[in-house]
């Protein structure tokens, strides 16, 4: 299954991509094998560090890193299938049908062309010989796919199509219509009373007394003759009955017996006898003369049917009324019609839910059944990801998530709020990572501001190429006036890595500083005060910062940590929107005027709308809450101002049909006075609502437009637990229309693919990871890896010389890697900048053949041509 990841774009790098985890073998390969194969990878990402290399070049290796995770296998997912009849799924692969859509979003109708049998074009020829085609239609209505308890019919709430109760041509499951291609006189009792016309596949007759407002149809069951004083066994239903012939009285009249019990009948009625057993008495023939033959042509079984115009659909002998059916018989003279419709909706109020795995089934005709049989992924499947918030019930709370880039440390449970109020009758909620806070020097705070001053013992939230971590400031030594040593942990991974920092002559804080890479990002600046006690984190130009960095997700979809944070008027700033890849430019916030401690302006981003106050006389603003609409104030807000406590963003990706954003889930603290608590989780898109459980009561659910299930508890002497199981991709539904007899199976999602974590080194690591299949990038004057690869450094025209690669072009070359036999190293390399992203573009998109030896030249992301075929 391919998680739905996004790439993020580099604006001007210079990269040349060398090396997919490929083995040199005749067998073409193609991207992502070598280096993802199902669960597995083997791999790594190698960037150059040479002279005149762009900061951003590892951006690209990131962008790879991601798309492999995106291609890493888990267990297969299973399409809808259908088997022993018609069968249509009402869905296309550009619409899907997607929670809240009526079934008629992607078809609006059915014909011959998708139920071929079911829904065949058809005949009707009267005893004259007279044809009459005629065409069957079903019109698709527009009952929503739910999540609830249908109005309290169920225990707990489920996903279910609402069938509702009520059929008309607008609000109705569908209706079934028959439209003859010439008129017919449904009232001619010689020629059209008692021949058959095919419904739905089944045969029936229509009977006597039709009109052109009324029509009678007598169908399903078996038809037969039987002579005087005969008697005859038929089997319905899997029961024998017994019938006889007693007499004839004249052409229309005549007696049998059915089990015994005799009962007068007459030609074109239909009779009900015990055991739910219906006979339609089609014909009656009378001996002429003494010793002639009498016989009863009979529909043994048959279902009768009474079509009024205007009304509901009568069946059965004592023409008892179809709830949830209308009737429309198309009158075209006088005994003549055109055709007829009927409406179909739920019998009753009670049962009017068709949940995943149910048929709801014909109730007229009887041969065509609708089914909801799957959602993709279902609320509960091990697809899903996870985002969940707990408490210890007393002074702290903890996130439990899947980093994109967690590799094989999987999911963690991270502390990320705690009360630095003592006293047993107030909290004072802080974002720390730790119990260890302490007002004086600020250990175990986490920083959610770029560049915010942070101690050892922090944790600093960073999001450099949108592949956002969490570091823990584990020491900061200066060695020297000059020189110092910066360790940081991956919070997530534990990974470990010290940086060097330098004295900066002239710097604004005196201190020392380094500029570069770290943890695979790129473009970082650190800076430790003069005094070794302190430092803080940049990536973005000076007059933009990152405030609340977001963190992709294994899934799909982004998290964040949002607590209350001042920031200068006029400020730009860089914040976790929806889009699925983030601004560099930021945005300008600048106050309305003071309004003290009221709601200064609500500016929107992107699809959140943070909510941001004057905390000054016009001179400073704070961040504190989400809007979860975009029409006003008023509205229920994601609280994280000083008092509440911080709060767990939760940036879905983009839905289908949206153009530019996803919708968020926002989870805030309780309104607890004495402990730290959980509040509800806000949506800001569409959404079911909370709906609790009857059978478990302390906890209810809602479910979002994209698919999300949040879950929330709020059990005695338990502060609250929040749990959001989220797609990967939106969730979408398969409902199927079929025959009756056609056995529906319902998909199911694949399971998560394995992890691949962060791939990315730079070249002067190689050594680390040379077992690996590798993907190179940068060319060969900068990446001394691509150099190795393609015989030697080269730059401008002598890069031309060596790849044949001039202004305006890109190469991908595989090649048998020269640091382990048997692997391969696919180089990746732009002339200039923009030729590179265009190569990495290509790669990711265009299904390049990894063979060592295949070589692509290229010009634009879309565009490339293989030039050899050499085997290497």
């Amino acid at each position: 299954m391919r998680l739905n990841f996004k790439k993020v774009s580099a604006i001007a790098a210079s990269a040349l991509m060398v090396g997919m985890t490929m083995g040199v073998a005749a067998a073409a390969t193609t991207y992502p094998a070598p280096f993802v194969s199902g669960t597995g990878a083997d791999v790594a990402i190698v960037y150059g560090t040479g002279a005149g290399v762009s900061a951003l070049d590892s951006i690209q290796g990131y962008n790879i890193n991601l798309d492999l995770q995106a291609r890493m296998g888990g267990s297969e997912g299973t399409t809808t299938s259908a088997t022993g009849g018609d069968s249509k799924i009402l869905s296309t692969s550009a619409r899907k049908l997607y929670y809240g859509d009526a079934i008629n979003a992607a078809y609006s109708a059915l014909g011959a062309s998708e139920l071929g049998s079911v829904l065949a074009d058809g005949t009707f020829t009267d005893l004259s010989g007279t044809a009459y085609g005629y065409i069957q239609t079903v019109k698709i209505g527009t009952a929503p796919i739910s999540y609830g308890t249908s109005s309290g019919d169920l225990s707990d709430p489920v996903l279910y199509i609402d069938a509702g109760t009520t059929a008309t041509a607008i609000t109705n499951l569908y209706n079934y219509t028959l439209s003859f291609t010439k008129n017919l006189n449904v009232s001619d009792g010689v020629n059209v009373q008692g021949q058959k016309v095919k419904i739905l596949g089944v045969d029936y007759v229509i009977g006597t007394s039709s009109t052109n407002t009324t029509l009678y149809l007598y169908g399903s069951g078996e038809t037969m003759v039987v002579t005087g004083a005969e008697t005859k066994t038929v089997s319905i239903s899997g029961t024998d009955h017994t019938i006889k012939l007693i007499t004839t009285a004249d052409a229309t009249h005549a007696t049998i017996t059915v089990d015994g019990v005799s009962k007068s009948v007459v030609e074109g009625s239909n009779y009900a006898f015990s055991g739910d057993i219906n006979v339609y008495i089609k014909d009656v023939i009378h001996p002429a003369y003494a010793g002639d033959i009498r016989q009863a042509e009979l529909i043994v079984g048959a279902s009768t049917l009474k079509l009024v115009n205007g009304a509901t659909v009568k069946k059965g002998a004592d023409a008892t009324s179809v709830q949830g059916t209308s009737v429309r018989v198309a009158a075209a003279g006088d005994g003549i019609i055109s055709g007829f419709t009927v409406a179909i909706a739920a019998a009753k109020a009670k049962n009017d839910s068709i949940e995943i795995g149910q048929d709801f089934i014909d109730p007229v005709f009887g041969g065509l059944k609708l089914t909801l049989a799957a959602a993709n992924p279902d609320l509960d499947s091990t697809s899903r990801g996870k985002i969940a918030v707990r408490t210890d019930d007393t002074s702290s709370a903890y996130v439990t998530f899947t980093s994109a880039l967690a590799g094989s440390a999987g999911e963690k449970e991270f502390q990320y709020v705690y009360d630095n109020d003592t006293t047993s009758t107030t909290t004072a909620p802080l974002l720390a990572g730790s119990q260890t806070v302490n007002s004086a020097n600020g250990r175990g705070r986490i920083h959610v501001m770029e560049g915010e001053t942070a101690k050892q013992g922090d944790w600093i939230v960073v999001n450099q190429g949108d592949a956002g971590k969490i570091l823990y400031v584990e020491d900061i030594s200066l060695d020297t006036e000059t020189t110092g040593t910066v360790t940081f942990s991956d919070a997530i991974t534990g990974e470990s890595i010290p940086i060097t920092v330098t004295n900066v002559t002239g710097s604004v804080t005196g201190g020392h500083t380094m500029t570069g890479n770290m943890f695979g990002g790129t473009g970082y600046t650190v800076t430790v005060n003069s005094l070794g006690t302190a430092l803080n984190v940049t990536w973005d130009n000076v007059a933009t910062r990152t405030l609340f960095p977001r963190i992709k997700l294994a899934n799909g979809g982004w998290m964040a940590f949002l607590t209350s944070t001042n920031i200068t008027n006029a400020s730009n700033l860089i914040l976790p929107n929806g889009i699925t890849s983030l601004e560099t430019t930021g945005q300008n916030y600048t106050a309305l005027g003071n309004e003290g401690a009221t709601i200064g302006n609500i500016t929107r981003d992107d699809g959140i709308d943070w909510i941001i106050s004057n905390n000054t006389a016009g001179t400073d603003l704070t961040v504190w809450g989400i809007n979860n609409t975009f029409s006003g104030v008023s509205q229920t807000t994601c609280n994280f101002n000083v008092t509440r406590g911080p709060a767990i963003l939760y940036i879905e990706p983009k839905k289908w049909d949206d153009s530019t954003h996803g919708d968020i889930i926002c989870i805030p603290m309780g309104a607890g006075t004495t402990e730290i608590t959980i509040g509800d989780p806000v949506f800001n898109g569409t959404n079911s609502g909370y709906l609790s459980l009857q059978t478990d009561t302390y906890m209810k659910k809602a479910v979002d437009k994209y698919g999300a299930i949040v879950i929330k508890e709020d059990r005695t002497n338990s502060n609250g637990v929040a749990t959001i199981n989220f797609p990967s991709s939106q969730m979408y539904f398969d409902v199927v229309f079929s025959a009756i007899g056609t056995s529906i199976s319902g998909g199911t999602a694949g399971s998560v693919g394995g992890q691949i974590g962060n791939v990315v080194v730079k070249d002067t690591e190689v050594s680390s990871v040379s077992s690996k299949n590798l993907i190179v990038i940068g060319g060969s004057c900068i990446n001394s890896v691509a150099a190795n690869l393609l015989g030697g450094a080269a730059c401008g025209t002598g890069f031309t010389d060596k790849t044949g690669v001039g202004s305006g072009q890109f190469l991908i070359q595989s090649v048998a890697s020269t640091y382990s036999s048997g692997k391969v190293a696919l180089v990746v390399a732009g002339y200039e900048a923009d030729d590179t992203v265009n190569a990495a573009t290509y790669l990711m998109n265009k299904g390049v053949d990894t063979t060592a030896g295949k070589k692509y030249k290229g010009t634009t992301a879309t565009s490339a041509e293989l030039v050899t075929t050499e085997t290497a």
